[in-house]
């Protein structure tokens, strides 16, 4: 279904650009434009998936055959172009279609992030008078900001994620592996609505230390801290992101207040997410709380924008000068780590308006550090 508004967005920011056309190769941005979810554009690097929007016309959307069908099903793109993988090169179809847009000799955006070597070397030699200019900037400022049908979509998985975290955290007891809590995990966020699992950390006891766990043998016992950062891929390419953080049985205080302190902190950043707050002042300040308690903070971002991409622009990091508009979705999410012992991470997504932050992921109270099997 075509977003209008969005795509509205689109042309006005690239007509007032210096940009001739411009050109998505990435999975996020020819979704973004096409509206056709292709997946192997993540699995088979070299099966590209591209579109070409002049500043005057009509948009071009190449595909290989073999994804064609899908493709003419979900995309309102009319002009739709198949190359024959391993036998017709898609940069030779690409060039065909910046000439007839008049672009040959003109100044192209391009995403050179998402085009290997080769490729790129292929297309400078087709386009000689082509002036390559990386586009990445452009598109993330496009995709800040969304739109109530993207909005509407990141609610309904964010909702969804939180729910199956609920869920499997219910069931979490001393004498379980993480392996069968994330079992569950990944069962009732597809059974929620997700089409697929888009990445899953979940440790328990030390385990928490580690950035990035993958739910293993380890056997849960009373007193562990258990936490996920935990995502699915939805409807139309969108993102979750969410975090999360139990005890196992009983709980010591220590742990109580060290969650206390995590979650106090979380509402306080959420609280100022407002619009034309700078995102770095989100990052420096909960570095400066982070440092009055004599806690280190060496983490180079506290959250990001969320929607077809897992880290969109803005960032809330140092030097970060952009501002908070309304109709973004963020991500925001601090955490704390007891080196060595345990770490505690909460995440939500917040949605940035004019009376102020509404969060969006939040199906249960989460406000206490719960301790299911106690």
């Amino acid at each position: 279904m075509r977003d209008a508004m969005k795509l509205d967005r689109f042309t006005k920011a690239l007509a007032q650009s210096d940009f001739d056309l411009v050109v998505a190769l990435s999975p996020e941005n020819t979704w973004y434009l096409s509206e056709a979810v292709i997946d192997t554009q993540r699995t088979l690097l070299e099966r590209l998936a591209i579109v070409a929007w002049p500043k005057q016309g009509e948009p071009v959307y190449i595909v290989c055959t073999n994804e064609q069908i899908q493709a003419r099903h979900e995309s309102w793109i009319p002009d739709l172009r198949g190359y024959v993988e391993y036998k017709e090169s898609p940069m030779a179809f690409l060039a065909q279609a910046v000439t007839e847009k008049g672009a040959a000799q003109g100044r192209v955006g391009i995403e050179k992030h998402s085009l290997n070597a080769y490729f790129f070397e292929e297309l400078t030699r087709l386009l000689p008078q082509a002036h390559f200019v990386e586009v990445g900037p452009f598109f993330g400022h496009v995709r800040a900001v969304k739109t109530p049908d993207e909005i509407a979509r990141l609610e309904r998985a964010a909702m969804a994620t939180d729910r199956a975290i609920q869920r499997a955290f219910e069931g979490a007891r001393p004498g379980k592996t993480e392996r069968q809590v994330g079992a569950v995990l990944s069962s009732e966020l597809i059974l929620n609505g997700a089409e697929m699992q888009a990445f899953q950390v979940l440790a328990a006891g030390t385990n928490t230390c580690s950035t990035h766990h993958r739910a293993g043998d380890y056997t849960l016992a009373s007193g562990d801290i258990m936490r996920t950062d935990f995502g699915g891929i939805f409807p139309g390419g969108y993102y979750s992101d969410l975090a999360r953080t139990i005890c196992i049985g009983r709980s010591s205080a220590q742990q109580e207040d060290l969650y206390k302190i995590l979650w106090e902190e979380h509402e306080r950043l959420i609280a100022m997410m407002r619009p034309g707050v700078p995102c770095e002042e989100l990052y420096v300040t909960h570095k400066r709380e982070w440092e009055k308690r004599g806690w280190a903070m060496v983490r180079p971002h506290i959250g990001h924008s969320l929607g077809i991409g897992l880290h969109e622009h803005p960032l809330f990091m140092q030097g970060e000068k952009a501002v908070l508009e309304p109709n973004m979705c963020m991500a925001i999410e601090p955490n704390y780590m007891l080196p060595g012992v345990e770490k505690y991470h909460a995440e939500d997504l917040v949605l940035i308006t004019e009376q102020g932050p509404r969060i969006l992921s939040r199906s249960a109270d989460w406000g206490r550090l719960l301790t299911p099997g106690g």
